[in-house]
């Protein structure tokens, strides 16, 4: 094989994995499209309550009941699907955030 041949042959092969990359990178994006989606749909039911105060043994759907009382919005226990803190460790100064779906 010449050495034009070579260089053919590795121009040739550049150009399919360029080819390859760009499929890759735009099935990569329609995978994150997807995702957005799915995270911004299971969002749709959820609430995030922020700056409340962590307490032993805490019931967050009685403390989640309790702040919408306060804040006029009608919410029972019965409406909450699962509610629960997101992160954090659990000392009396963390007020890590309150996940609820209902």
């Amino acid at each position: 094989m010449s050495s034009t041949e070579k260089v053919r042959a590795l121009r040739s092969e550049n150009q399919d994995l360029k080819d390859r990359v760009q499929k890759l990178e735009d099935a990569c994006c329609q995978t994150q499209e997807a995702l957005n989606d799915l995270e911004q749909y299971g969002r749709q039911e959820r609430l995030e309550f922020q700056g409340l105060a962590w307490s032993e043994n805490e019931n967050t759907d009685k403390l989640i009941t309790s702040v919408s009382k306060f804040i006029e919005v009608d919410l029972s226990v019965k409406d909450i699907s699962v509610s629960h803190r997101l992160s954090g460790k659990s000392d009396s100064c963390c007020s890590c955030s309150i996940a609820l779906n209902y």
